[in-house]
């Protein structure tokens, strides 16, 4: 799975173009709308068939031409219907395991056969390290912990490699993130949609306290969290262990506790 993740990467990085300005407020406001619904995160990769004329498009803003359709050709060996599964990253992530488990499990829906692998997947706990101030907490349990994209203020104007969520190249946003690594990275763009986390709580701990640098009014708090492992990927060469990605928000019911970590 490193490996393919990694040249999809490279080709991303070689054929995407650099995007334009834009205004994203209003693809916040949709985005924010979207996640509001039973599905979740997915109802937003859903939506994305409805920004394209055809599936082709959508791989190949997503993943690059190659790739795209690559994973288009891999997906209609199992049957047509199956090829809307497109949409969603994390599926193309797990594709591996995804087509073993369809070949097992034949249906014609497209969606009840990604539910159906998302719970056959199951649940992990995770770890996000934060730096706050005590009186944010309540907030975050309450509401959840967003992505960089959806926290208030960032509806300003943007530049970055594809301007429209709904079908940005996921490679090349993920390769923002691992040009900074887990160090004192640049300001990443506010189109990021990421939130990192780790199945290590010292690592969460270690890697927060670098913030207080900046800060020293702000304290280290860990959550801990119970989520889809579908819903989880890492980025090429990296320890899943280590460092995985969610995308969009982390909802209030997958946060199982906090903790504050005391200097």
């Amino acid at each position: 799975m490193t490996s393919r993740w990694f040249l999809a990467i490279c080709i991303a990085l070689i054929s995407t173009s650099q995007g334009t300005l834009a205004e994203p407020a209003s693809c916040i406001a949709e985005l924010k709308s979207l996640l509001s619904s039973p599905d979740g995160r997915f109802s937003v990769f859903k939506e994305s068939l409805a920004k394209v004329p055809d599936l082709k498009t959508l791989a190949t803003k997503r993943y690059g031409k190659d790739v795209g359709m690559r994973y288009l050709s891999r997906l209609s060996k199992l049957r047509d219907d199956h090829l809307p599964l497109i949409a969603d990253p994390t599926a193309m992530y797990w594709i591996d395991e995804l087509i073993a488990f369809a070949k097992k499990n034949r249906t014609s829906d497209t969606w009840g056969i990604r539910r159906d692998f998302r719970k056959q997947m199951g649940y992990d706990f995770y770890f996000r390290g934060m730096a706050l101030r005590p009186a944010d907490v309540g907030m975050i349990l309450q509401n959840g912990i967003d992505s960089r994209y959806l926290r208030p203020g960032n509806d300003h104007i943007v530049r970055y490699n594809e301007t429209d969520i709904f079908t940005h190249n996921v490679f090349s946003m993920i390769a923002e993130r691992i040009m900074g690594g887990l160090t004192k990275a640049p300001p990443l763009p506010t189109i990021d949609t990421l939130i990192s986390v780790t199945k290590d709580p010292d690592l969460a701990r270690t890697v927060t306290r670098w913030y207080l640098e900046e800060d020293p009014s702000l304290q280290v708090f860990v959550f801990k969290l119970w989520l889809p492992r579908m819903d989880t990927f890492a980025a090429p060469g990296a320890d899943p262990a280590k460092e995985s990605f969610v995308f969009f928000k982390i909802f209030p019911h997958e946060i199982i506790d906090v903790q504050h970590v005391a200097d």
